[in-house]
């Protein structure tokens, strides 16, 4: 820790403190099993762009996709609406 802390940083003292005090142990997933994981996805292939390791994290992003894929449909209309205008066949 800095001799003189800077108490703009103090929410990140509070995130690292937490991470390496009450979450260590406590996660839900087992670091082993995601360094396997790893290991395994940098000898295939054909990576993943997003490779999501865990139920939470699995769960948030079923989430999320399902949040983008609404608005996608609310405003498709909008959305398609600033392409340019098709160039009458002469």
């Amino acid at each position: 820790m800095p001799e003189n802390p800077i108490a703009e940083y103090e929410e990140a003292r509070k995130s690292e403190d937490f991470h390496r005090n009450e979450m260590n142990g406590n996660q839900a997933g087992d670091p082993e099993k995601a360094a396997a994981a790893l290991i395994q996805i940098a000898s295939e292939a054909n990576p993943p762009l997003h490779l999501f390791l865990g139920t939470d994290a699995y769960n948030l992003a079923n989430a999320k996709i399902s949040e983008v894929r609404k608005d996608l449909e609310n405003w498709k209309s909008l959305t398609v609406s600033t392409d340019f205008e098709a160039k009458a066949a002469a």
